[in-house]
């Protein structure tokens, strides 16, 4: 199943713990921030602790692939 994003769309992916959260590198068309989150980005209710959430948002920039002739 393919999924279609509108610029804009927001999306949180929380940090897996593995390697440090500064070396995630979104996929083409998506910008990246980290954020350390005591409370759950997308119900609001309260974690358990605090942890990293990388929050990514669809740029709709995909670069375009060269016609081969």
């Amino acid at each position: 199943m393919r999924y279609v994003y509108l610029p804009g769309t927001e999306r949180w992916r929380r940090h897996d713990g593995e390697g440090d959260v500064r070396g995630y590198r979104p996929r083409r068309g998506w910008k990246a921030d980290a954020e350390l989150l005591d409370v759950h980005p997308v119900t609001g209710r309260p974690l358990p602790g605090c942890q990293w959430w990388i929050r990514e948002v669809f740029t709709g920039n995909r670069p375009t692939r060269p016609h081969h002739r």
